[in-house]
């Protein structure tokens, strides 16, 4: 990864949470897009040995408040022109 795509990952980042903070202030419980907060993932318990330990399905996406949230986008798979 090139130093100018941790910068821009780094620069979403911190506008997801400023923008989480001022909602939050405002009274707002979840955020009017998805992708104005930031999103954290829980791995779930596993419920048997034959699933993938990669797969979606077996985390829990929430907001820091506890509300859920739908899957994170995971910016670091992103290249340079998507991330524009």
């Amino acid at each position: 990864m090139h130093a100018l795509q941790k910068q821009i990952i780094s620069d979403i980042q911190q506008a997801r949470s400023a923008c989480q903070q001022m909602d939050l202030s405002a009274g707002k419980d979840v955020p009017e897009h998805f992708w104005f907060w930031p999103i954290y993932s829980t791995k779930l318990p596993e419920t048997s040995d034959n699933e993938d330990d990669d797969n979606e399905n077996n985390f829990s996406y929430n907001y820091s408040n506890g509300r859920v949230a739908p899957v994170e986008i995971n910016f670091n798979e992103m290249d340079e022109d998507e991330l524009d």
